[in-house]
């Protein structure tokens, strides 16, 4: 059997890290895609021509 030595403890161990750092900056991009996708666009839907003709200028 292979024996765990303080080398390939720390190269797991980098590695978990590692993993961690990169999963996290995965998901505050992510977050932040989400957060400009989901940002109201503004609708024409209730823009009517009576409406304009009666607007304040």
């Amino acid at each position: 059997m292979n024996q765990l030595n303080e080398q390939t403890m720390m190269d797991l161990a980098l590695e978990a890290i590692l993993i961690l750092v990169i999963g996290l900056v995965l998901w505050r991009i992510m977050a932040r895609f989400s957060r400009k996708n989901n940002q109201p666009k503004g609708s024409s839907y209730f823009n009517t021509k009576y409406k304009e003709k009666w607007r304040r200028k």
